[in-house]
């Protein structure tokens, strides 16, 4: 069997968003979503190998609120970069929406997307990206 592949979750950070309330919970949901979606692939790990080779993965999300439509709806844009030299590699991203009650949107809703969006992003397009290696 090959070696496992390493995947470090880097910073992720909020770009635009309907309400600022929500911002500052974010990073931090992200991050834990990108950290379990990449745990997922039996070929990536979070050892960091003695000669620091791997990915770091990093992203930003936007989040927007249509009253008019109901719907909360987020996009997130990873960067992956190549290590040791945090060399930007590839730039995949995902998108999503959650029908809401636009004068109800509450913490829950805003979480629940965040890491379905972000977890749809690493699963489909990051973790077969990165479990090809580095060379």
């Amino acid at each position: 069997m090959a070696d496992k592949v390493y995947v470090e979750v880097g910073k992720f950070t909020v770009g635009d968003i309907f309400d600022n309330q929500f911002k500052s919970m974010l990073p931090a949901v992200m991050e834990k979503a990108a950290d379990a979606a990449i745990g997922k692939s039996s070929a990536l790990t979070g050892s960091k190998p003695k000669d620091g080779k791997g990915f770091k993965v990093s992203g930003t999300l936007t989040m927007t609120l249509d009253k008019k439509a109901k719907k909360l709806s987020a996009t997130c844009k990873l960067i992956i970069a190549v290590l040791p030299k945090d060399e930007m590699k590839a730039m995949p991203n995902g998108s999503g929406g959650l029908p809401v009650d636009p004068e109800k949107v509450d913490k829950g809703d805003v979480k629940a997307l965040a890491e379905a969006v972000v977890t749809d992003a690493i699963v489909k397009q990051a973790n077969p990206f990165m479990a090809k290696g580095t060379g």
